[in-house]
């Protein structure tokens, strides 16, 4: 026999567990609802500004897992303490520095980027005069300029050039600023900057189109407007540092000048001179300082060039590019959580 009086009761529970499904169903979805308009516009905002700094900490820990080598083109001339015990105080003579360069100029390297400024007249302008002749003699010099912090009148902002006549002998110049973020550590450079009516390329770039003419066709990250000093800053690129210090081959200053180096050693490298001496030249935190402690700016340099030699530059996403890929995720986590919210309340109508 069949307990008749049972069906009523069954209903009424059925009844209620649609009910409560329901509810849980329209709970889900208005709390969906929130969580997505809250998160999607709270994302894509953080991706366009990185306020919080999350793309500069990942890209730290991912430096560490880089596989990009060094290029055995690469020759770093240390001005050492070594060189400063031997040849003598800073600054030395221009003649000194000539004297390097005709050195170097003998081996035929391939290029010499001279990370030192030379913005001020030396001692006398005959010795002006023979480090110009040193440089027009080698023909593949790049020397450097630097930005002006002070504002000049108007309120635009200029740059440091090497003086006359050193500016008319190399073969180029380029600019050696570099970006800090935020926090104080150098992730980044631009690959032009200057004055709005003649914006300087960076050196390392300068340098990479004299020994690779086809591959320096077209700058790597975007192009800019002045911003309101007239002053330019674009074609941004993350520095691809290769995660340790001294990776790149290097020699003394004062071996070089005394003829220590052979010149099959110099012969069709790419030569990049700079300070290496504790309290000597420019000094950065960059995301290897804390296995290397600060990186002298010619070491920045080396992994500038070292990157567009490899074409491992790494650019950043334009505004659109970047907002779409941090919000995608996003998104399909959202979906995801919607998606199982609502099977569960199935489950539990159907029970």
């Amino acid at each position: 026999m069949t307990d008749n009086k049972s069906e009523p009761g069954t209903k009424v529970e059925r009844r209620n567990s649609f009910s409560m499904s329901r509810q849980l169903f329209n709970r889900i979805v208005r709390e969906w609802i929130i969580v997505t308009l809250i998160l999607i516009p709270l994302t894509a905002v953080l991706s366009l500004t990185n306020a919080l700094g999350f793309d500069s900490l990942i890209y730290d820990r991912l430096l560490s897992l880089t596989r990009l080598g060094n290029d055995p083109r690469i020759l770093i001339v240390k001005i050492d303490n070594r060189s400063l015990s031997e040849i003598g105080r800073w600054p030395w003579s221009r003649e000194v520095h000539a004297a390097l360069l005709d050195r170097l100029s003998d081996a035929k390297p391939a290029a010499i980027l001279f990370d030192v400024v030379f913005t001020e007249p030396g001692l006398s302008p005959a010795e002006d005069r023979r480090f110009a002749d040193a440089l027009c003699k080698s023909g593949v010099v790049v020397l450097p300029s630097i930005r002006k912090q002070i504002a000049l009148e108007g309120g635009a902002t200029s740059e440091f050039l090497p003086v006359e006549p050193l500016r008319q002998c190399a073969w180029g110049i380029g600019h050696i600023n570099v970006q800090a973020d935020s926090d104080g550590v150098v992730r980044s450079v631009h690959l032009r900057e200057g004055m709005v009516n003649k914006p300087r390329l960076q050196m390392a770039w300068v340098g990479y189109s004299l020994v690779d003419p086809a591959g320096a066709g077209q700058l790597p990250g975007q192009a800019l407007a002045a911003n309101a000093q007239g002053w330019v800053d674009d074609h941004v690129i993350r520095i691809p540092y290769l995660g340790r210090a001294d990776t790149f081959a290097s020699v003394s200053y004062s071996s070089l000048l005394r003829g220590e180096v052979p010149d099959s050693l110099l012969r069709n490298r790419i030569i990049l001179i700079g300070a290496t001496a504790p309290g000597l030249g420019d000094r950065y935190v960059t995301p290897i300082s804390a296995s290397a402690g600060v990186t002298p700016g010619i070491e920045i340099q080396a992994n500038i060039l070292n990157g567009l030699l490899q074409g491992r530059s790494v650019v950043e996403l334009s505004g659109w590019r970047a907002m779409l890929l941090a919000v995608a995720p996003v998104m399909l986590l959202l979906a995801i959580m919607l998606i199982s919210g609502l099977r569960y309340a199935l489950l539990l109508s159907m029970s």
